[in-house]
């Protein structure tokens, strides 16, 4: 009703303020494809605020991520998405696996192990990994005790325990989404791989 209002004036700009935030999963996903039907018969500039990156990257042609009052970013959802510009971002759209690095002559040295990178810089930095980058392999110099594994239908979220296959007393957790079988079991030891081109390096 109150968006009816709103749009019956004809406005110049439409403002939305967390339209979804206090509806349950399942009615959400149903208002807000609702929603999409609507904003995109209107050639009205819309500014929709949300706390929700997955709401945001669904709704929006450009996603503003601000932090204390500033603007930390700005990108189309899948430029935000594939290479969020800092870690505060990074952090802001659920990344959790990002490593201290040294890069040299395109390979990035950190405490799990060294990697190629697709850029060419070099000196200290920070890295993330995404987790859909990380890959079942024999050969993998990622060595992992798995800690937790979490159904998420077309994945298992596995955390997991990289600092040197738990021997370290501050572990390195990470998570990667798991999509072979079997799901290996909590305390099983796995070796992994990464896929360079799922590596951020981040400023």
């Amino acid at each position: 009703v109150a968006l009816a209002r709103a749009l019956a004036p004809g406005p110049r700009l439409l403002m939305l303020d967390e339209p979804l935030g206090a509806l349950d999963r399942n009615l959400r996903r149903a208002l807000l494809d609702e929603l999409m039907e609507i904003f995109n018969r209107l050639t009205t500039p819309l500014l929709y605020v949300t706390h929700d990156h997955e709401e945001a990257l669904a709704v929006a042609d450009r996603v503003a991520v601000m932090r204390a009052g500033r603007l930390e970013a700005v990108a189309s959802p899948s430029e935000l998405w594939q290479r969020p510009p800092t870690e505060f971002v990074a952090r802001f759209l659920g990344f959790a696996n990002i490593l201290e690095g040294e890069v040299a002559d395109g390979r990035a040295q950190t405490a799990i192990g060294t990697f190629d990178t697709p850029a060419q810089t070099s000196g200290p930095t920070k890295l993330l990994i995404r987790p859909d980058a990380f890959r079942q392999s024999p050969d993998g110099h990622v060595a992992a005790i798995v800690r937790s594994r979490t159904f998420r239908g077309d994945h298992t979220l596995l955390k997991v325990d990289a600092s040197g296959a738990g021997a370290s007393k501050s572990p390195a957790l990470l998570e990667v989404e798991w999509r072979w079988n079997p799901i290996p079991h909590i305390g099983e030891g796995i070796r992994l791989a990464v896929d360079p081109t799922g590596i951020v390096l981040l400023p």
